[in-house]
């Protein structure tokens, strides 16, 4: 009994594990897709905007 609650009690810390991973996954696939996003818009206009001004922006949306 001793051994099933202590295996009770570490599982929030690894839901909170699984979470945390979750969210660090998402934040990186939301970067990706930015870069991506800016890279495909500097092939097809080079001279558009400021940017720094757009990753700016891109930061300020991803930031969590």
């Amino acid at each position: 009994i001793a051994l099933l609650e202590r295996a009770l009690a570490l599982q929030p810390r690894r839901l909170n594990l699984l979470l945390h991973l979750a969210r660090l996954k998402a934040r990186v696939e939301a970067w990706r897709d930015a870069y991506d996003l800016l890279a495909r818009l500097r092939e097809v206009a080079p001279g558009f905007g400021d940017t720094e001004a757009l990753w700016s922006e891109v930061r300020a949306h991803t930031a969590g």
